[in-house]
Formats: structure tokens, C-alpha cells, sequence
């Protein structure tokens, strides 16, 4: 049994999420465990850590009744290390959730994202299908031609610039609202930068925080799959693309809720936890 598992059974009888760190090719990964029984691994979004994501929703809190859970906070982001190299980017943040994996001798688990994290699923899912049990895609699916990485080059340039996220937020305003105006362009700019290295962040979006899954492998995969997507949010499109391509996934949709927010939502964690129910082992 390696120390990493000992310490998270040590955060188990205290009935609390506890917080770990281990070394992943040299870049040191936060991370906590909550709860026991099959693993659940939490992947969160750009710009956010894991604690907004899924620490202060209460869907830790909810998953640990049940399942082990453990949630990492990705390279770049939150208590880990925030490298300026985009190549430290890009298959190095799918390799770190194997080498977690690895580090508590876990064989295979639940490995649920979102935004980000979502990508992130999707080539785990692909590249190393043994180690998924199931597959949560949030908020995000697959995206044709070069929108995305006009985006990701844009934001980055803004990121570098110390003007903030401002091409990230417009790509995400839902096509029904108006855009921000500038007094609150500036408090959510000062929300992202005050919370994050803007310049990690700008590695992350120039290192291309996960390649985009193989068509032919998404079209062949048989494992049980779920996308949960806001009803609002600009990308659902890609999520109706990867729906199109994959037999087995299920797609639930966030009435009222757009990208940002949807992760948060009650109905999120309700489809979450159904979907874990279903193909959980009896």
C-alpha cells in the first residue's frame, strides 16, 4: 500500500476532505480525498481550482457520502505549481491525473470534468480507456476547425498584456445576453487575476490545456459516458458534436444556466449522481 493511499484513509476516518501533494514530472500537484468506496476523481475548469468547483457547490461533500473522492487541482492552478512554459501544458495535464491515479495505486476510477476538465475526460478516455470506469464530460464536447484555438491565442495575449480574460468571457456570454459592460468586464477580470497567475494561465491557453480527443477513437468508445451542459452556454453546440459521435453518452441539459455557473448547480450534481448510481459496482 503506497503512503499516498495511508494518508488519504487517514483523511477518511476523520470524515474530511484532507490536502495532499505529490510530484508529477517535477511540477508538485495538489490534491484532497474525501470519503471511501470506488474512486471518483474531479477534474475542474481553466481559471478556477477545485475548491470553486466543486468544494464550495457541496459536491465533494455530496460524492463523499458514497464514493472516494478525490479532487486534483490542476497544473497551473490553485495550490499547485504554475509554471510559465506552455509545454508544460498541454498531454502534461492529462499525464498528471494518470500519475495520481498511479500515486494512490488506484486502477481505475470515475473521472468526471468540466470546461477544461472536460477535455481533459475526453482524452483519458481515448488515450488510456483501462483506467476509466466511467466518463463525465461538463460543459464542453468536441469543436470543429480553429475557433478554439483562435480563442485560447487571443486570451492568452490579454493574459500577457495584464488586461485580463476579455475574449475568454465574450466567447462564453450566451448568445441571448448582452455582453459585459465595462465596469463589470473589470470586476470579473479583477476576480480572475486576483485568484490566479495570469501568466501560467497564459501558458496553459498557448499549451493547449488538453489536445482534442481522436474522432475515431470517440466513435469507438464503449464506456458509459455523460454530458452535462447549460442550456445557455455557447458551447452546447459542441456538446450536440460529440453526442453525434459517441453511442454511449448520455446528455443532460441545465435549464437556465450558462457556462460559468452551470457546474454549480443543483441539477449538475443530481445528474452526477445518478449517472455514478447507475454504474456503480453492485
Amino acid at each position: 500500500m503506497t503512503s499516498g493511499v495511508l494518508l488519504a484513509l487517514a483523511g477518511v476516518c476523520y470524515g474530511q476532505a484532507r490536502d495532499f501533494f505529490f510530484n508529477s514530472g517535477g511540477v508538485r500537484i495538489h490534491y484532497t480525498v474525501e470519503g471511501e468506496g470506488e474512486p471518483v476523481v474531479l477534474i475542474h475548469g481553466w481559471g478556477v481550482d477545485l475548491e470553486w468547483c466543486w468544494g464550495e457547490p457541496g459536491t465533494i461533500k455530496s460524492l463523499a457520502e458514497h464514493y472516494q473522492v478525490i479532487a486534483i487541482d490542476n497544473r497551473g492552478h490553485g495550490r499547485s505549481d504554475k509554471p510559465h512554459d506552455p509545454q508544460q501544458y498541454g498531454m502534461n495535464m492529462v499525464t498528471d491525473v494518470i500519475r495520481l491515479l498511479d500515486h494512490l495505486s488506484i486502477r481505475t476510477a470515475h473521472i468526471v470534468g468540466y470546461s477544461m476538465g472536460g477535455t481533459i475526460v475526453s482524452v483519458l478516455l481515448t488515450e488510456h480507456p483501462r483506467r476509466v470506469r466511467t466518463a463525465t464530460m461538463g460543459g464542453f464536447g468536441w469543436e470543429e476547425g480553429d475557433a478554439p484555438l483562435k480563442r485560447r491565442l487571443a486570451t492568452a495575449e490579454f493574459l500577457e498584456q495584464g488586461r485580463g480574460i476579455g475574449p475568454a468571457v465574450l466567447a462564453l456570454t450566451p448568445p441571448s445576453e448582452q455582453g459585459p459592460v465595462a465596469e463589470q468586464l473589470e470586476a470579473i477580470n479583477k476576480w480572475f487575476l486576483d485568484r490566479n497567475d495570469p501568466l501560467a494561465l497564459a501558458a496553459i491557453a498557448r499549451g493547449n490545456a488538453a489536445p482534442q480527443a481522436s474522432e475515431k477513437k470517440l466513435r469507438a468508445n464503449n464506456l458509459p459516458a455523460l454530458a452535462v451542459v447549460g442550456k445557455l452556454d455557447p458551447l452546447r453546440p459542441s456538446v450536440d458534436k460529440l453526442a453525434s459521435m459517441m453511442g454511449t453518452l448520455k446528455v443532460v441539459v441545465v435549464p437556465g444556466e450558462n457556462h460559468l455557473f452551470a457546474v454549480r448547480s443543483p441539477a449538475f450534481l443530481e445528474a452526477l449522481q445518478t449517472f455514478l448510481a447507475a454504474h456503480a459496482d453492485k
